[in-house]
């Protein structure tokens, strides 16, 4: 429920949109938001970095720059990740 509130927005993408809009969020997430590792890690250019973070915005609804924001939307993506995990045959 509480991954479902979350991360509606992006849930809803289809396959390859929804993955790489999720792999998106991780990456500004794990940098904190800043725009160099975000970049970095996403293997973009500041610019195109940018962009892609400007999709993601609008996808989402939320402010991005809210440290509280950013923290549920984390948590939702660490939940998510783990209920994946526990449902992989390989865990």
């Amino acid at each position: 429920a509480f991954v479902d509130v979350q991360l509606a927005p992006l849930l809803r993408l289809d396959g390859r949109v929804r993955r790489q809009m999720l792999a998106t969020l991780l990456a500004y997430l794990e940098a904190d938001g800043g725009m160099t590792g975000f970049a970095a890690k996403i293997g973009l250019s500041r610019p195109a970095a940018y962009a892609r973070l400007a999709r993601l915005r609008q996808a989402l609804h939320d402010d991005l720059d809210d440290p509280q924001t950013r923290l549920s939307l984390h948590l939702a993506m660490l939940a998510l990740d783990q209920d994946r995990r526990s449902h992989s045959p390989y865990a």
